[in-house]
């Protein structure tokens, strides 16, 4: 990276304080999305396929409360064949 000239204009180095935060935003927003997909899919996976109380309870408890995430029509559609929106039966296919 080349050295900035000690002249340069403070718009100049406003500028770039803008751009270095724009940067570290965008990454740490990546990073909280990373989470919740890691998060999500441990989750999806306990559920899919672990029969335990735990599991059952995770169930128990996400089940009335997993329609209220999916505020968008793409996100239910998405879910369509694990969740019937209506009447919260079918998540993961959990007995």
């Amino acid at each position: 990276m080349a050295r900035r000239s000690i002249r340069e204009t403070p718009g100049q180095r406003e500028a770039h304080k803008k751009a270095l935060q724009a940067r570290l935003n965008s990454q740490e927003r990546s990073e909280d999305t990373r989470r919740e997909i890691e998060v999500g899919a441990s989750i999806i996976r306990r559920l899919a396929h672990c029969r335990d109380d735990v599991s059952k309870g995770l169930f128990a408890r996400l089940r009335p409360e997993f329609p209220g995430f999916l505020t968008r029509d793409r996100n239910r559609t998405l879910f369509a064949n694990q969740l019937d929106i209506d009447t919260a039966e079918g998540l993961f296919d959990h007995a």
